[in-house]
């Protein structure tokens, strides 16, 4: 939970103090619900996708993964 509560920190401190359009939350699908909960109301209404990830995938591979909800997101 403590870490949740750090990347729920720098994220909102992000959309803060730049203008973000959108995010994409790369995660285990049963904590999706626990990461969106923590999200203040504003940077929750951007929160526009999620992708299915483990622990240890290399960068590339959730770079790829982040890809393809942008493009599902465009079509």
């Amino acid at each position: 939970h403590r870490y949740l509560v750090k990347v729920r920190d720098e994220v909102e401190n992000i959309v803060k103090n730049n203008r973000i359009d959108g995010i994409i939350i790369g995660s285990h699908k049963p904590l999706f619900p626990k990461i969106k909960k923590l999200f203040n109301p504003k940077v929750k209404e951007k929160i526009k996708g999620t992708f299915i990830t483990e622990l240890k995938v290399p960068f590339n591979e959730i770079l790829k993964r982040a890809k393809n909800v942008i493009e599902e997101l465009r079509e």
